[in-house]
């Protein structure tokens, strides 16, 4: 930087990738000995926790969000299979002892795969609220800060990527949570739409129940709080973004 952009006789503040507070340590002395060392490791180990946890729960969302296409499929096939090799294309009903199990096990899986979300929701649940409030939080004061330092270039640079990496992480969370939502609608309308109306009065008790279940579309919220996806997305980007506003407008005056 002192190449690029030399500062006329004064010193260029020493930036760290935080905010430390070192009181037994001279922290201009020591600074590449603590940014080496300490800095380096607080970042790898604070994003490699994030990493860890957000993987399981990305991996925990994909299988609930598997158990329902399964459902899916099997509402779809239901009470039907191929005549011949020869005719793939045309189907027949088959036996309905066949089909009442056939639609047993759709009814179990789909119960299953709600208590799969269940799981999750009971998991995760404050610390999908601990996200997005710190989320609103730091997106309103490094908006704030970003307008409150428009005559510096190097400073801006360092807030937009902040903001950049912030969003996307709160992007993230509503989306992979909004396949949940679109996952378990797809299970109401696929029941809906199935041979039904073919398959005898046990097999439709089944279907009713599966209905019935996924009448309402599983969410997953922040503690009861707030359902994430990504209308809950905009609608904090939005609030943070006032919450910069109204701070800037008080300080200006």
């Amino acid at each position: 930087m002192d190449r690029l952009m030399p500062l006329q006789n004064e010193t260029r503040q020493r930036i760290y990738p935080y905010h430390p507070e070192y009181f037994f340590v001279d922290s201009e002395r020591y600074f590449f000995q603590l940014f080496s060392f300490h800095g380096i490791f607080v970042v790898a180990f604070s994003t490699l926790a994030v990493a860890a946890i957000d993987s399981m729960m990305v991996a925990n969302i994909v299988h609930a969000c598997g158990l329902f296409a399964i459902v899916c499929h099997r509402l779809e096939n239901i009470g039907r299979r191929p005549r011949s090799r020869e005719d793939a294309t045309g189907l027949r009903l088959v036996d309905d002892r066949d089909v009442y199990r056939r639609c047993l096990e759709a009814c179990q899986l789909h119960l299953s795969s709600l208590n799969s979300v269940r799981g999750i929701q009971e998991s995760f649940s404050t610390s999908f609220l601990v996200v997005m409030g710190a989320g609103v939080v730091a997106i309103g004061m490094l908006m704030f800060d970003f307008l409150s330092s428009l005559d510096e270039p190097l400073r801006l640079v360092i807030i937009a990527v902040l903001l950049f990496g912030i969003n996307v992480c709160l992007f993230y969370l509503n989306w992979v949570v909004q396949q949940v939502i679109d996952s378990s609608e797809e299970v109401f309308q696929y029941a809906y739409y199935s041979q039904w109306y073919n398959l005898s009065i046990n097999s439709r008790k089944m279907i009713m129940i599966i209905l019935q279940n996924s009448m309402k579309p599983v969410a997953l919220s922040a503690a009861s709080i707030c359902d994430l996806n990504l209308e809950m997305f905009a609608s904090v980007v939005k609030t943070s973004m006032s919450y910069a506003t109204v701070m800037l407008s008080m300080q200006q005056q």
